[in-house]
């Protein structure tokens, strides 16, 4: 299994807004996506972790993909900071 690991920063000011976009956007748009595996939002610091079957899976759903873009366009405008990214390999699940 292979994840991606994106760190950033929510404006608080809108952290009702980035759970709905998330819920009603984010998740149903990954969940289309091929090899995808699971989702996980971890607190305020705003840690995102994506779960792909294989890493073509994980490429293909990266940066240039249409799915990626569109995911960020409704995410940008929630941020603070700009989103760093790193793809993983998953060497431990239990």
């Amino acid at each position: 299994m292979f994840a991606r690991v994106t760190s950033t920063q929510i404006d608080t000011d809108r952290w009702d807004e980035a759970n709905r976009t998330t819920e009603d956007i984010v998740v149903p748009a990954a969940k289309q996506q091929k090899g995808f595996k699971g989702y996980l939002g971890l607190g305020d610091k705003t840690i995102v972790v994506t779960f792909w079957e294989t890493e073509a899976d994980r490429q293909a759903s990266g940066e240039g993909s249409e799915y990626y873009q569109e995911v960020m366009s409704r995410v940008a405008p929630l941020l603070t900071v700009e989103p760093v990214v790193e793809d993983l390999e998953v060497t431990i699940q239990v």
